[in-house]
């Protein structure tokens, strides 16, 4: 196979044309580390190599512009760069990232789990949910869960007085079950939302 054409592509994208056919698109890089040439003979071995080479460099240089942008976890980060590359590769770099600290799932997951409790206000079993869904490992959740101070049912109430005040006081009872429903969404348990609902009550009696 005779190299006959190099045609320079967007950005760092060069195009390498065999016998008269564009065959493959390798980075600058690569191009320049290998020292091809208009005319060169090329082998199934080499076109491999320039491709496997390229796909990892193109590989991390996306990764390196969306973590830039925000963070992600190991799993979102694969699943990305596995739009353009072999999981094999995607694997690589994102072990790369790892290792250089710019990927970090305990630390995303700690951070996602603070924003889930005092912003979203999201019982345990919604943040769980939320992780799980982001790719993070069980134990790494159960360590952030475990880590977090959580007063489940003053949070469940202040839901109650923004949300669910009117519900509680419908005496069919139809209220009560659109609230109970409207805040296990919200990752509670049955004995959170009772306990809440109970404290709240008894506030309320003896305004």
């Amino acid at each position: 196979m005779t190299l006959t054409e190099i045609v320079r592509g967007k950005g760092v994208k060069i195009h390498l044309h065999v016998d008269g056919r564009y065959l493959l698109t390798i980075h600058e890089e690569v191009w320049m580390k290998n020292g091809l040439k208009k005319g060169q003979q090329l082998t199934d071995e080499l076109l491999d190599k320039l491709s496997e080479e390229s796909q990892e460099r193109f590989a991390k240089e996306r990764a390196m512009r969306l973590l830039s942008a925000r963070s992600y976890t190991g799993r979102q980060l694969f699943d990305k760069l596995t739009e353009e590359a072999e999981p094999e590769v995607a694997q690589q770099v994102v072990e790369r990232m790892e290792q250089l600290g710019l990927v970090d799932d305990l630390d995303y997951a700690r951070r996602y789990a603070r924003d889930c409790t005092n912003l979203r206000q999201f019982g345990a079993n919604r943040t769980r949910q939320e992780l799980r869904r982001r790719g993070v490992d069980p134990e790494v959740i159960d360590q952030v869960l475990e880590e977090q101070e959580q007063n489940p049912v003053e949070a469940i109430i202040r839901w109650i007085e923004r949300k669910y005040c009117r519900d509680l006081e419908d005496p069919t009872g139809k209220g009560k079950n659109r609230a109970v429903q409207g805040l296990l969404r919200r990752g509670y348990s049955y004995d959170e939302i009772f306990a809440a609902i109970r404290e709240f009550q008894e506030r309320e009696s003896e305004v």
